[in-house]
């Protein structure tokens, strides 16, 4: 796995770097000390409930160990994923949801494509209520879409924003494809500790390697 012997070449480098004379590093500057994962290891031979956590991390990232790497890297979207605050529903807004709630929306890695409001139930990506409006960063070249009221889109010379839904007295604007695609990298990238859990208290590789492919899945996707 070119990945993986990356890794061992860095390794190797960093043991020179070391070993050569200049400052060195006691410890990890990691989170987990040797010494928290050597009591985690004695507390999996003494206690049932250390063991029953260590299976927790197991059935939590099941589903994606048995992934192939490239559906992993599908699901890290090259264009930046949104943001989940204040996405409410076109169909039911001021009815069953209002402007600048959270949590409206329910997304589930079965159909990593589409989120469902949890009061009516629409989908979106939704024809009836479309992205029209648009929006381009040009350092990165990226542009996102996202949604215009039809007051809005009736009045398109107005820019002061008094025709979109408001919250606070402040206009919101919504981007259901980017909340997607917030929902389908955070779903990835929770799944690294746990394995990372795994391999160190266990040493079975196969979730070291699992690991490094969302590792190298965010830094391929978002090198800056």
């Amino acid at each position: 796995m070119p990945m993986l012997r990356t890794y061992a070449m860095l390794t190797a480098l960093t043991a020179m770097i070391l070993g050569s004379g200049g400052p060195t590093v006691s410890e990890p500057c990691t989170l987990y000390k040797p010494e928290n994962l050597e009591i985690a290891r004695q507390n999996l031979e003494k206690h049932a409930w250390a063991r029953s956590q260590l299976e927790s991390y197991r059935r939590y990232v099941t589903r994606i160990m048995e992934m192939d790497d490239e559906v992993i890297y599908e699901l890290v979207p090259e264009l930046t994923p949104g943001v989940s605050y204040g996405h409410v529903c076109a169909n039911c807004v001021g009815e069953k949801c209002s402007p600048g709630e959270t949590g409206v929306f329910r997304w589930s890695i079965d159909n990593p494509d589409q989120i469902v409001c949890k009061y009516c139930g629409t989908i979106y990506p939704n024809p009836d209520h479309p992205e029209t409006g648009s929006i381009t960063a040009p350092r990165m070249g990226q542009t996102f879409t996202y949604y215009l009221t039809p007051e809005e889109r009736a009045h398109p010379e107005d820019d002061t924003g008094k025709y979109a839904w408001r919250w606070a007295s402040w206009p919101i604007h919504v981007s259901w494809r980017g909340l997607i695609r917030l929902n389908k990298a955070t779903w990835v990238y929770k799944h690294a500790l746990p394995m990372a859990k795994v391999y160190a208290l266990t040493g079975e590789v196969e979730y070291a390697e699992k690991c490094a492919v969302i590792l190298d899945a965010f830094a391929r996707t978002y090198p800056n």
